[in-house]
């Protein structure tokens, strides 16, 4: 089952990023190298939403099985999402630096909050 698993999930994974970067290149959401780029032509930008989404989908599922969830799975799905989601509408339509903070802080605050503040 955990081979399943893990086949199922790497060919959501290339399906949904190939419909990512299919999407990406039609709405022109493009990383236009600069200065301080690592690559050198323009790139499609939003390619970890998919990992995101497969990973939400099947830590979801998860938790609805049977079996043994660790502690904080929700929250974990949770914090992921609002990172993605930052990192989606930043793609098409650049936020300031404070609003992409905000962002990672919620999804790292919530992860915090969850597990009963940081650990000691």
């Amino acid at each position: 089952m955990m081979i399943f698993s893990l086949v199922l999930s790497a060919l959501l994974a290339w399906v949904l990023t190939a419909a990512l970067r299919h999407y990406a290149l039609m709405r022109n959401v493009l990383d236009i190298p600069n200065a301080r780029s690592s690559h050198t032509r323009p790139t499609p930008r939003g390619g970890g939403v998919a990992f995101v989404l497969v990973f939400t989908v099947f830590a979801a599922i998860s938790t609805a099985l049977p079996i043994t969830t660790p502690p904080g799975t929700w929250a974990l799905i949770g914090a992921s999402l609002i990172v993605a989601i930052t990192g989606f509408i930043d793609d098409h339509h650049p936020l300031p630096a404070r609003w992409r903070l905000v962002g990672h802080a919620a999804g790292a605050g919530l992860l915090l909050w969850s597990f009963g503040g940081i650990p000691r």
